[in-house]
């Protein structure tokens, strides 16, 4: 039995994604989206929103039939990032305060204004400043995993 491909187009417009292929491709599609809201603070189009929910969705589905972590895959902080974030947007990024992520990560809102300064949490809107509540609970993730390393 052969494996399909991981991507494959099918009469002129119409491409289906398998495998490892759509969680790259929903990765790359949020990371987009939070990108061109930071720097451009262009909101998405509706469509877009539908894709890239559409796309998370095979994502999680993918993951929870897929008994081994793909390659470029984290299992570590996967799973909790995704319960954690699951209340997060089918309708695009949910927007925090500075107060609102301190308090998700149990910081005070000056270190996480510090933290956005450095670079390590990606700002959504300036004025007043807004993060993606997602990719809190991401850097949230991240962060236990490498203390709990540490301990």
């Amino acid at each position: 039995m052969t494996t399909p491909p991981t991507a494959q187009l099918i009469n002129g417009p119409t491409v289906i994604l398998t495998g490892p292929a759509i969680l790259e491709v929903s990765a790359l599609i949020e990371a987009g989206i939070r990108y061109v809201q930071a720097r451009d603070a262009i909101p998405p189009s509706p469509g877009l929103l539908t894709t890239a929910a559409l796309l998370r969705r095979a994502a999680q589905q993918y993951r929870a039939t897929t008994p081994t972590p793909d390659a470029g895959h984290d299992a570590r902080t996967s799973g909790r990032v995704e319960a954690l974030s699951a209340q997060h947007i089918d309708d695009g990024p949910h927007m925090i305060t500075a107060r609102e992520a301190g308090d998700l990560l149990m910081l005070s809102e000056r270190h996480v204004r510090r933290l956005a300064q450095q670079g390590q949490l990606l700002i959504i809107r300036t004025g007043p400043l807004m993060f993606d509540r997602g990719q809190v609970l991401a850097f949230k993730a991240r962060r236990d995993d490498e203390w709990s390393k540490t301990a």
